[in-house]
């Protein structure tokens, strides 16, 4: 291979995280559907990943926020979940708490997975990435 990866966790709010991922782009020259992004995602659910070429970021304001910034939806992502927000809890409020009891499995297979999704990605595997990993899985997340 002998391609370099570059591997970034910005370091602004997740609401503004495309001010980061534009710098990026902007320093390295790195074309847009080269850029893998990879974030959680609520409305998966925990244990679940989703692989998509390019398109709209749904309700992720981190994934709105690189699209505005980039102009265009055209670059990979990978969605881990960690949905559904439990009932009686904000969001914002949601994403930044702990994982419970027992819930650490599902989250360690998703990163699992996500790892693996990643690594045929930039093999050029795309469809087979999607192929593998956007299945849904049968379970609920402890209330």
């Amino acid at each position: 291979m002998g391609e370099e990866v570059l591997l970034a966790a910005p370091q602004t709010y997740m609401n503004n995280s495309g001010a980061a991922v534009k710098w990026i782009i902007d320093e390295t020259g790195i074309k847009p559907e080269k850029l893998v992004l990879v974030y959680d995602d609520v409305d998966i659910p925990l244990g679940e990943i989703r692989i998509r070429k390019k398109g709209s970021a749904g309700t992720h304001k981190g994934g709105k926020s690189v699209i505005e910034h980039l102009q265009t939806d055209g670059f990979p992502r990978i969605r881990i979940g960690v949905g559904p927000i439990r009932s009686g809890i904000d969001a914002t409020e949601f994403v930044l708490s702990p994982f419970r009891k027992g819930e650490e499995l599902l989250l360690n297979t998703s990163l699992d997975m996500a790892q693996e999704a990643l690594g045929s990605i930039l093999r050029g595997q795309m469809d087979i990435a999607m192929n593998t990993y956007n299945q849904r899985i049968r379970h609920t997340r402890a209330d």
